[in-house]
């Protein structure tokens, strides 16, 4: 079997995650855009050919609907709008997605311009605003924000995890558009009152914002090219920003889903707040289009524990891997209980890989605002600890 044959199998193997409030689907208060009609002629060709029962055919429409995107006579939109069709295979979706997040990573990508540091039971307070964002003429440095876009920042579990939230939510931002705009809850100190965190090597200073104004924006943002061109976007950050908009303009069907058995209660230190208990936080990561779309949902319920929960949009028959000589003539992605030669340990794999894909962010994170090395240290340890697991997970998989 090929190297390009394998990654295509693995790409089939899609999670998503759970993200539900009260039964409503992260994303979804938002409408689907009305998809575009698609003119060009080559489009009815190269779909004929991502279903071919040829496999180099199927490879071959794949590298045509490249060209397209490369040579911009194929847009985002209109990719997205080929995936929903209900008539193509698993693997025509997973091929023409892959070539949508390559024009998503083409085009200029959003931000809010703003500086952040986690402040305990609260939040996270501004320590920067650009004057060159519209962000400017709404937040001002020394807000503490509580939720952007419905995505709380305030974790009980202290200030690393706030982190994890910070790094959450500033790929959210990513996946969206210059000129969207993004509700944020703040609370704001009372006039006078200085509250200085610019200073990345002291302690945030204590605060208590009970009684500070609480205040709603809804800030437009503008593009991340207006940062500095050391706040370039990396791959996995662009990645993880396509995986929270895929999610929004493909949502999953809830229907399939199914538990995937990764579930653990933490009792915090103190009570959960009023605002954030009974709903859920949630985190998206992904290395490509389909695989790693796991939802970890964080859920505060009455006793004051948080549960982290995945499920699967895998139905109880799971994604087969196929052979190279049953992919040549079948394709991947037909569904069938899987045998004990090929199961794959789905709810294994997928806990563990998206437990790396955070603690990369994080680093990611800690690194670029100056957090302690001893916490850079701690997480690069777990993170070895964690790609050693899944390299041993990975040899015991069949390589027939």
């Amino acid at each position: 079997m090929t190297n390009r044959t394998r990654t295509t199998a693995a790409r089939l193997i899609a999670l998503a995650i759970a993200s539900s409030v009260s039964g409503v689907s992260f994303g979804a208060n938002e409408p689907l855009p009305a998809d575009p009609v698609i003119t060009d002629p080559d489009i009815g060709a190269i779909m004929s050919g991502l279903r071919s029962r040829d496999f180099h055919e199927r490879e071959r429409a794949s590298i045509e609907l490249q060209r397209m995107v490369e040579t911009n006579r194929v847009t985002e939109s209109e990719l997205v709008a080929l995936a929903r069709r209900s008539d193509i295979t698993p693997e025509q979706r997973t091929r023409i997605l892959d070539q949508a997040m390559l024009r998503f990573k083409q085009t200029e990508r959003a931000g809010m311009g703003i500086g952040w540091r986690p402040v305990a039971r609260w939040g996270a307070i501004l320590t920067e605003v650009r004057s060159n964002f519209p962000v400017a003429q709404h937040l001002a440095m020394g807000d503490v924000i509580q939720s952007i876009d419905g995505m709380s920042l305030i974790a009980p579990d202290g200030r690393t995890e706030t982190w994890d939230l910070i790094s959450i939510i500033r790929t959210a931002i990513i996946s969206r558009d210059p000129g969207d705009s993004v509700r944020v809850v703040f609370r704001r100190p009372p006039a006078g009152e200085v509250i200085d965190a610019a200073d990345l090597q002291r302690p945030v200073p204590e605060i208590d914002a009970t009684n500070w104004e609480v205040r709603t924006a809804d800030v437009p943002l503008a593009s991340f090219s207006r940062l500095a061109p050391g706040n370039a976007l990396s791959q996995p950050e662009l990645e993880a920003a396509w995986i929270q908009r895929l999610g929004r303009l493909l949502p999953a069907d809830e229907a399939a889903w199914s538990p995937v058995g990764v579930t653990r209660s933490v009792a915090p230190d103190f009570d959960v707040p009023d605002s954030i208990r009974d709903n859920q936080v949630s985190s998206l990561t992904g290395r490509s289009t389909l695989r790693d779309r796991v939802f970890m949902t964080r859920q505060y319920n009455a006793n004051n524990r948080q549960t982290f929960i995945a499920r699967a949009a895998v139905p109880a028959q799971r994604v087969q891997m196929k052979t190279s000589a049953e992919a040549a003539q079948t394709g991947f992605g037909a569904a069938s209980p899987l045998n004990a030669d090929d199961q794959l340990d789905l709810e294994s794999i997928a806990a563990i890989d998206t437990e790396v894909r955070l603690i990369e962010q994080q680093i990611a994170q800690t690194v670029a605002n100056g957090a302690p090395q001893e916490l850079i240290d701690e997480l690069r340890a777990r993170h070895r600890e964690l790609c050693e697991r899944l390299a041993d997970l990975a040899k015991r998989q069949p390589t027939r």
